[in-house]
């Protein structure tokens, strides 16, 4: 990735073109590579390979010239990978399309780069997401370059562990949410909930929470006094959005009295 400084530093006109042709370029080969990586992943969770087949009638549906142009659409999300499985392989049965287009959980490690994309993530660099704050698709993220050679770890941008890197911007890298991260994956966040202590009202506060479309992976009760305890849920949800839905369907409830995504 081109240092954004350059274009600061040029002074001919063409040489600023040809900087604006590298970071196009550098761009494009990061979409094609991250549309690779999902039509892959889309092909296998579908029980079906890439290699073994040709991807003409995609090219052909989607009016591209050649794989990398189909691969940079699907990158780009301009093209969903279900749909040029659909395109290569026309007579899928119902349960091949239900795996291919089920939603993917965003984890650490190698698939982490098929979700967020930006400058400074260089091949190999391992990827974390940070359990302190738990972005989400919908979140603005920043990535921090770990001293101990950890890698790489997302933290939403008003995470308050972000404090201890105030001084050191050559750590700092700047983080967006792929197409693939933002249509078609779950994260995991928390929330954590005042709620009345009164029979029943736990299983109300779930039912809620299960009704909105989330996944409950994790609970734990702090806190607890005579009329009122914590409870922190970790919950799986499509983004950022579908989060805060949660939220606000929990806090019409009258027996919660707050309701607050962890973040730090």
């Amino acid at each position: 990735m081109v240092p954004p400084d350059w274009r600061s530093l040029t002074v001919t006109g063409r040489a600023r073109s040809a900087i604006r042709r590298h970071i196009r370029q550098t761009e494009k080969e990061e979409f094609i590579r991250l549309g690779r990586a999902t039509v892959d992943q889309t092909f296998e969770s579908a029980g079906k390979s890439r290699k073994e087949v040709s991807l003409r009638p995609a090219l052909d549906r989607f009016a591209v010239a050649t794989e990398d142009d189909l691969f940079e659409a699907v990158g780009r999300g301009r093209v969903s990978p279900p749909q040029v499985l659909e395109a290569v392989f026309p007579g899928l049965k119902a349960v091949e399309r239900e795996a291919a287009s089920a939603r993917r959980r965003i984890e650490d490690g190698k698939a982490a780069k098929l979700y967020v994309r930006g400058g400074g993530l260089t091949p190999g660099v391992s990827i974390h997401f940070g359990e302190c704050c738990s972005p989400v698709p919908g979140d603005r993220i920043v990535g921090i370059l770990e001293s101990d050679g950890r890698g790489l770890t997302v933290h939403t941008i008003d995470c308050e562990r972000l404090e201890a890197f105030e001084d050191r911007e050559e750590l700092w890298r700047d983080l967006q949410w792929t197409p693939e991260a933002e249509r078609n994956s779950i994260a995991r966040a928390r929330l954590t909930a005042t709620v009345r202590n009164a029979p029943g009202v736990l299983g109300q506060v779930c039912t809620i929470i299960g009704e909105a479309g989330g996944n409950i992976v994790g609970l734990k009760m702090h806190h607890r006094q005579s009329d009122f305890y914590d409870v922190d849920f970790d919950v799986d949800v499509n983004d950022a959005k579908h989060l805060t839905h949660i939220a606000a369907a929990l806090r019409a409830n009258p027996s919660v009295e707050t309701v607050d995504r962890v973040k730090g």
